[in-house]
C-alpha cells in the first residue's frame, strides 16, 4: 500500500530522484518539504515531463523545476470541503498540512469515489408546462433555465451528489 511519507523530497533533491520517487511511491507527485516537513512545493508528472521538455540536466535540483506555491488545506478541513475543492480545480491529490505549514497527510481523490453515499431514494419531478415563468420557457424547458450560468437541473443533481 502507498503511503504518502514515501514521497516527500527537498528542494535538493535531483530531478532523477524526483523521477524514482513520483514512479516508485504510486503518487504521480512528489511532496517538497524543508528539514521540518514543512510543504514547500509540490512536482507532479506534468512538472517532470515539462523539465524534460526544456531539456533539464537529470542533476538538476527540484527547486528549479518544483511548484513552489501548492495548493493545501489545513489538517482540520472537512471531507466535504476537500472534495469541494479538489472538483473545483480538477484535482486528484490534496496535501493537508497543519498550522505551521508541516505536511500531515495526502488525500487522493480516490479516498470518495463511491465512498460518500447515503442509503436514501431520491425524486426529482423536472415537468410541467412553464406557465408560471413564460416566457422564460418559451424556447426552454423549466429545468434547464439557467440559474447563476448553470441549468437548475444541473444544480439540483450537483447538490444531490454533494449530500452522498
Amino acid at each position: 500500500m502507498k503511503h504518502w511519507k514515501e514521497i516527500l523530497i527537498s528542494t535538493n533533491d535531483t530531478l532523477q530522484y524526483a523521477i524514482e520517487v513520483t514512479t516508485n511511491g504510486g503518487w504521480q507527485l512528489a511532496l517538497v518539504v524543508d528539514g521540518s516537513g514543512r510543504l514547500t512545493g509540490i512536482i507532479t508528472d506534468g512538472d517532470l515531463r515539462r523539465a524534460l521538455t526544456k531539456e533539464f540536466n537529470m542533476d538538476v535540483t527540484i527547486k528549479n523545476v518544483m511548484n513552489s506555491n501548492p495548493l493545501a488545506l489545513n489538517n482540520k478541513a472537512s471531507d466535504n470541503e476537500i472534495l469541494k475543492v479538489m472538483k473545483e480545480k480538477g484535482l486528484k491529490h490534496m496535501p493537508l498540512i497543519d498550522k505551521e505549514g508541516i505536511v500531515t497527510n495526502l488525500i487522493s481523490i480516490e479516498k470518495y469515489s463511491n465512498s460518500h453515499t447515503v442509503d436514501n431514494t431520491v425524486l426529482l419531478m423536472a415537468g410541467g408546462f412553464g406557465k408560471r415563468v413564460h416566457p422564460l420557457t418559451e424556447d426552454i424547458p423549466n429545468p434547464m433555465l439557467l440559474v447563476g450560468g448553470e441549468p437548475i437541473l444541473e444544480k439540483i443533481l450537483r447538490s444531490f451528489i454533494d449530500q452522498g
